[in-house]
């Protein structure tokens, strides 16, 4: 009979095997790779495209943290989420200044 405390202890982890979870990271980092180097024309696809990169490498750290038992991996992800939260606020200050000098928040001219 299971109790409710056994309970507290099923993780999703139990049921998918660790390559899935590489597997989603390594899709996310390739999307946001992919965003950054097609979709070039407003910079806040660039910003959206690179927190996209690093959600997916944060999820291959959190991953092998807790498949290896360590919790240097979770570290360095807070630290990963901090850089990032300050490279957004500086990238949002950039959008701004330039959609007040230009007008637009395009980074290219389009040919068209």
């Amino acid at each position: 009979m299971v109790g409710v405390t056994d309970l507290l202890y099923i993780s999703i982890l139990d049921f998918y095997p660790k390559s899935y979870f590489y597997d989603l990271g390594i899709l996310l980092f390739l999307i946001g790779m992919w965003g950054l180097t097609v979709k070039r024309h407003h910079i806040l696809s660039n910003l959206i495209s690179i927190e996209i990169m690093l959600l997916g490498v944060n999820i291959c750290f959190v991953i092998s943290s807790i498949y290896i038992n360590d919790i240097a991996g979770q570290v360095f992800v807070l630290y990963i989420m901090l850089v990032s939260a300050a490279e957004t606020v500086t990238g949002l200050a950039l959008a701004i200044l330039l959609y007040k000098t230009k007008g637009t928040i395009m980074t290219f001219n389009q040919l068209s």
